[in-house]
């Protein structure tokens, strides 16, 4: 995609995503699409702590990871392609609390959720992570809101209601052939709760 036609693409996507969450109430379009900007972008990639490795691996492992969250929110499953590792031994521990063996079966659930939730970006924060040779781990917050849009309800109701939540993040990469592949992610839900011992 060229750059002009790109940049119309983001513009778009964030002015539908404006309107729908109310952002340009306050000090208007440009104003809002800022503030949003924002938000989309996460941390920038001099924010996001991550140790070891060389700064082209630290720099294309995170653009997997915001590739990731951008796909994450629309449940592009096409886009994740290229981030999910093809490996047999893949596994993914997903937020809803089951285990997905294998990138096909990380898709079948996406198409699902493509069809019965409407989300917003997957905001992360307190990026960090450590990079040796050939595996990284990259970890995070996320904040978030979506609804269920099914007609059937959830089969768990995990903040389908539209209030923000946050969520934490680990994603294991491996260097394979064709470049950086994520073998494994542990999504959990963040507790507001009362730390154990006020610890």
């Amino acid at each position: 995609m060229v750059p002009r036609v790109r940049e119309l693409a983001l513009y778009t996507s964030i002015s539908r995503f404006a309107a729908e969450h109310r952002l340009v109430q306050s000090g208007g379009l440009r104003a809002g699409l800022a503030r949003l900007c924002i938000l989309r972008s996460g941390e920038s990639m001099s924010e996001a702590n991550l140790v070891g490795g060389s700064q082209r691996d630290r720099e294309q492992i995170l653009k997997l990871h915001a590739n990731y969250i951008d796909a994450n929110f629309r449940f592009d499953w096409q886009k994740l392609e290229p981030i999910w590792s093809e490996a047999p031994e893949a596994l993914f521990f997903n937020l809803n609390g089951h285990t997905y063996r294998g990138r096909e079966h990380w898709f079948r659930l996406w198409k699902f959720y493509g069809q019965n939730v409407a989300s917003s970006y997957w905001t992360p924060f307190d990026i960090g992570g450590v990079v040796s040779d050939d595996l990284a781990v990259v970890w995070c917050h996320r904040r978030t809101r979506r609804r269920w849009t099914g007609t059937a309800p959830p089969p768990k109701d995990i903040h389908y209601g539209g209030e923000e939540f946050i969520t934490r993040s680990t994603m294991a990469f491996r260097k394979e052939a064709g470049g950086w592949r994520v073998v494994h992610a542990h999504f959990s839900e963040a507790s507001s709760g009362e730390r154990p011992g006020g610890v």
